[in-house]
């Protein structure tokens, strides 16, 4: 269900807008990764 919200809000390509830093040489995950988890806690009891 949470899956299917966040592609109905288009997270991961409005996450592009918000200017959060990309994965370089020392950071290997994209932060979207690490975004999902929290709001997945935050959102569901």
């Amino acid at each position: 269900m949470l899956k299917r919200m966040l592609d109905h809000l288009k997270f991961d390509e409005a996450s592009l807008d918000y200017g959060l830093p990309q994965p370089a040489s020392n950071r290997g995950y994209r932060p979207e990764q690490f975004a999902r988890p929290f709001l997945g806690e935050a959102l569901l009891p």
